[in-house]
């Protein structure tokens, strides 16, 4: 089976001309704790999901076990916004703070944003294919994360291991003569790497405030699914892990007796390849306070978290119909004292396309925390 660094559908091969309707999972990052603050995360606070949105973070975070499920945006034949993904994540992270430059992170991380599928349809001209793809994508990260606490400055790197599975794929082909084939689908596993750099350095500290600034720089994977067809040319698919940045900043404010609240925000670009880029921001606001009770398990702190955010089509291909959309968040934490860290939170999301309005979908996801 050849492979290839994928262009996003048989479409473009075989020179189709209709409109090709994508899911895309990345607009389902892990985090579910940046999920209720619109995604807002690249700037902190850290996390074991910060092998995603920014490996500098996680230094910020705690020696801890992680368990998310969160549903995910999908698509329909007709190309409509559904409910019928969802996608996990797990792994766990370990923080040492006693090091003599600060503080020293790593961890192993496993995940999938969710199943990718893209639905074409059959078309009247020859040379065309239609069907769909249904590409499953996993992911093995370990970041690695130092902070040098005089100057403020934390960087990070992670690798990943990518695995794609097209078995699902149904992709059929139509000839010149009108004849129609099965794309012949490989069962087995692609195996790619992938990667990201990130940096965060506190940009001010006075008083009660704080001012952090971050970037990350994401890699596409370096190798990809495809399919092979009667004729013995490779048709390519959906990308195993597209490449990206995003810059961020996170205002904190110290009210004291542990309560403080944080503003995020972030902007970034995810880079399909020759299918064009998806353009991303969001906007966070965080409350934190104690609460407690008449035992250890019923104390600690809590965040309530509200954000919106948007993304859109940049440079988008006019056969690939990219979908437009914005949300609305919100979620809540309970850190348990020397205990577990509980965060759930809710998406009220609209997407748009070119042919018609989708109706609004309410998504959802918890995350589960044990330090050890």
């Amino acid at each position: 089976m050849r492979r290839t660094l994928i262009l996003p559908l048989v479409l473009t091969l075989f020179g189709g001309s209709s409109a090709v309707q994508a899911a895309d999972p990345f607009l389902s990052p892990p985090g579910v704790a940046g999920a209720g603050t619109g995604g807002a995360m690249v700037a902190g606070p850290g996390s074991l999901a910060s092998v995603w949105h920014n490996p500098a973070t996680l230094v910020d975070g705690d020696t801890e076990f992680v368990f998310e499920w969160q549903t995910a945006a999908d698509r329909t034949r007709g190309g409509r916004l559904s409910r019928g993904a969802n996608s996990w994540f797990a792994g766990a992270s370990f923080v040492n703070r006693d090091k003599w430059y600060g503080t020293v992170a790593t961890g192993i991380a496993a995940y999938t944003p969710h199943t990718q599928k893209y639905w074409t349809a059959e078309v009247g001209e020859g040379n065309s294919a239609f069907g769909r793809t249904n590409v499953t994508t996993q992911a093995i990260g370990i970041p690695y994360a130092v902070e040098f606490d005089r100057i403020g400055l934390a960087l990070g790197a992670v690798g990943e291991l990518i695995a794609v599975d097209a078995s699902g794929t149904e992709i059929r082909v139509k000839d010149s003569a009108g004849e129609i084939s099965e794309a012949d689908v490989d069962d087995d596993q692609n195996i790619g790497f992938s990667g990201a750099l990130g940096i965060r350095y506190i940009f001010y500290e006075e008083g009660p405030v704080r001012v952090d600034v971050a970037g990350v720089r994401r890699a596409r994977a370096s190798d990809g699914a495809s399919i092979d067809v009667d004729s013995g040319t490779a048709a390519r698919l959906a990308p195993d892990k597209p490449a990206g940045w995003d810059a961020g900043l996170r205002w904190r404010y110290d009210m004291g007796e542990q309560r403080s609240i944080a503003i995020k925000m972030h902007y970034g670009s995810t880079h399909w390849d020759d299918a064009g880029k998806m353009r991303r921001d969001g906007f966070g606001f965080t409350f934190r306070r104690p609460f407690g009770d008449t035992t250890a398990l019923r104390s600690g702190m809590m965040s309530l978290r509200a954000g919106y955010s948007r993304f859109r089509p940049d440079e988008a291909k006019p056969w690939m119909d990219w979908p437009r959309g914005r949300a609305l968040s919100a979620g809540i934490g309970f850190d348990f004292d020397q205990s577990l860290t509980l965060d759930v939170f809710l998406e009220r999301r609209k997407e748009e396309r070119n042919q018609f309005r989708d109706q609004h979908k309410t998504f959802g996801g918890v995350s589960i925390g044990i330090p050890f």
